[in-house]
């Protein structure tokens, strides 16, 4: 609407200068190829008049729509302006957000490196404790298993030497009592026997 418009005014404007320097060409009598003063001032304000008229016409035709397209203009780089203003606000608070989001993880790994080393103590602590007491129930353990090693050993140790002093007391005994002493015993214990009973 406003190019048609525009181009309808610079047609109108184009006829009218036009035809304004065609009467300013043609003059007011005389012939052709003279030479009149006045002629050349008449043309010269014709051409005036005619320039300010398609002035006024421009003017006063292109007023509005020009008027129209600054402020729809104005109105769009203000818009523009403020959408940059609204965009760059936003950017900058992501960026805050951001910032204090990684200075919270800092601080967040920060907190848990301290606590993974705190834990790291503890169950080192806990596990020497643990290995220590192990160990000491281990050692326990070896010295009451010795101990009844020992006292094993110590038992079949005694138990030999009893079964080899009684095999050795049996053999002193069948090497010194002769048959006849065999025969004497065995009829005093015949005779304690009788008497008990």
């Amino acid at each position: 609407m406003k190019k048609c418009s525009l181009l309808s005014i610079l047609t109108f404007s184009g006829v009218v200068l036009s035809a304004g320097i065609a009467l300013a060409e043609s003059g007011h009598g005389g012939g052709h190829g003279e030479h009149h003063e006045p002629d050349f001032w008449h043309g010269l304000i014709i051409g005036a008049v005619n320039s300010a008229i398609l002035f006024t016409v421009l003017i006063v035709a292109l007023r509005k729509p020009l008027s129209e397209y600054f402020a729809s203009r104005s109105k769009e780089l203000k818009d523009a302006i403020e959408a940059a203003g609204k965009a760059k606000a936003e950017a900058e608070r992501m960026l805050a957000d951001a910032k204090a989001k990684h200075a919270g993880t800092a601080a967040e790994v920060a907190a848990l490196k301290t606590k993974i080393e705190a834990d790291a103590k503890a169950e080192r602590e806990h596990m020497l404790r643990e290995s220590e007491k192990t160990a000491a129930r281990i050692v326990t353990d070896a010295k009451a298993m010795a101990e009844g090693e020992r006292e094993r050993a110590l038992n079949e140790l005694r138990a030999e030497a009893n079964r080899l002093a009684t095999e050795l007391a049996e053999k002193k005994v069948r090497e010194l009592i002769t048959p006849d002493d065999q025969a004497r015993i065995a009829s005093d214990f015949a005779a304690r026997l009788g008497r008990v009973q």
